[in-house]
């Protein structure tokens, strides 16, 4: 009878036992997996804070680049408020990161003083002063920010864990000492009123009406199919069977067409080619970006652009992106665009973007220069050099206009290129833009 009993004894406590350690097993496994979710959201965090400090530390160093070398008043006011809005953000995305102490006191004054820096110069230039130094100080803020990006590049390619305890190499980017005493100057800046800015040629929002399209009449979809299978057989693009697909309306009502992998877009006034896409999976590259360049520039003629000359680019995986204005008596028109898709395994076209050449494009007449280029470059800033003749350019402006400008090429005190664009009437600074430039793009910003 005992023996019986001590046995049941020993099942219960068995059981008992496997019971508590399955719970245990059990709380531990839900403790893992909470603690791992909540690392998954703390890295998570990280990472959208590395990369918010990324983009806005390279948006202040462009920004000022552009500072050091534009002479526009109203482009100052701008740009400096730019300046402080992006440093804001940028330290707000720095307090996120477990990155502290001694080594970053140079990155967060840095971020504390270049937009405050940039207002109160702003505000000085705006009362007829120029403070002593301020082109050393504009400097040495654009080396700092040039070094700081850098240093954050490199700690995210060597390793993405690593790079938010990289303090040693953020470090390594020297602060620059900034004049303090700015702050009553920077509040005085708020009064003054902010004046229209051109903003980058290829973002800008096309006309409410567009301007090609306008005297024409609807040529119906027969016509407009007609288009789209010219581009095919000009371009040596292949037949594709078409067919008629859904209207689109809006400030460009268009016909659509589409076969296989290719789509059209044919404007009902007219009948003017607006887009072209070929969505066919695109293999390796087996050409240069050069060599993608030189066949969009012959895709364009031959299906009757022409007067267009490429003006920049950009290499996306296996498609090479070539961004054209065309030219009118010599004038160079940013305006009138195009962009054209190299696909680099085979060479052919796999797209071609016309709406911003159909929504702007006119018959300009140019009046002569009251400003000589002559003239107009002495009103470049002394830390540029020109490094090509100048030209006349039409550019679009932020209000839905256009100026007519000197446009000149430069090199920055780094050697980068810079374009400014100087008002063929007055003189004034319309645009400065930074150019980037590699082997796979050349952009502007």
């Amino acid at each position: 009878m005992t023996h019986s009993f001590s046995r049941r004894a020993r099942v219960r406590m068995i059981s008992f036992a496997a019971a508590a350690l399955a719970v245990a097993v059990g709380l531990a496994a839900v403790g893992w997996a909470s603690a791992h979710r909540w690392r998954v959201r703390l890295e998570n965090a990280r990472q959208r804070a590395w990369a918010e400090l990324s983009e806005y530390t390279s948006d202040m160093e462009f920004t000022l680049n552009k500072l050091m070398y534009t002479r526009s008043l109203p482009e100052q006011t701008l740009l400096s408020a730019e300046l402080l809005r992006d440093a804001g953000c940028a330290k707000a995305a720095l307090s996120r990161l477990p990155v502290s102490g001694a080594p970053m006191d140079g990155a967060y004054r840095f971020l504390s003083q270049a937009g405050e820096y940039a207002q109160a110069l702003t505000a000085a230039r705006a009362a007829g002063q120029e403070p002593e130094g301020s082109a050393d100080a504009l400097l040495a803020l654009y080396r700092y920010a040039a070094q700081l990006n850098a240093a954050l590049a490199d700690a995210k390619a060597q390793n993405a864990d690593a790079a938010f305890t990289q303090e040693p190499l953020l470090a390594a980017a020297n602060a620059p000492a900034v004049t303090d005493g700015f702050r009553e100057a920077a509040d005085a800046l708020e009064s003054y009123p902010t004046l229209v800015y051109d903003g980058p040629f290829s973002d800008r929002a096309e006309q409410a009406e567009p301007r090609m399209t306008a005297p024409l009449s609807d040529y119906g979809s027969e016509v407009a199919l007609r288009t789209a299978q010219e581009l095919l057989t000009l371009g040596e693009l292949g037949d594709t069977a078409l067919r008629e697909g859904a209207a689109v309306g809006g400030a460009l009502p268009c016909y659509t067409f589409s076969g296989g992998t290719r789509s059209f877009a044919v404007s009902r006034a007219g009948a003017l080619l607006v887009r072209y896409t070929d969505a066919r999976a695109v293999a390796s590259a087996t050409l240069s970006a050069e060599q993608g360049l030189r066949n969009a520039c012959v895709f364009l003629t031959s299906v009757g652009y022409t007067g267009f000359e490429p003006t920049g680019y950009v290499q996306q995986g296996a498609v090479l992106t070539v961004q054209f204005a065309a030219e009118q008596d010599g004038v160079r028109c940013y305006p009138d665009r195009l962009k054209v898709q190299i696909a680099l395994d085979t060479g052919a076209a796999v797209g071609l973007d016309a709406a911003g050449y159909v929504m702007n494009h006119t018959a300009r007449t140019f009046a002569e220069p009251a400003v000589s280029a002559d003239d107009a470059q002495q009103r470049l800033s002394p830390l540029l050099t020109v490094t090509a003749a100048p030209r006349r350019a039409v550019i679009p402006t932020s209000g839905g206009g256009e100026a007519d400008c000197w446009e000149f090429s430069c090199a920055g005190v780094g050697g980068e290129p810079v374009l400014v664009y100087l008002d063929t009437a007055t003189g004034a600074e319309r645009s400065i833009q930074i150019v980037l430039q590699s082997e796979s793009a050349r952009l502007v910003m």
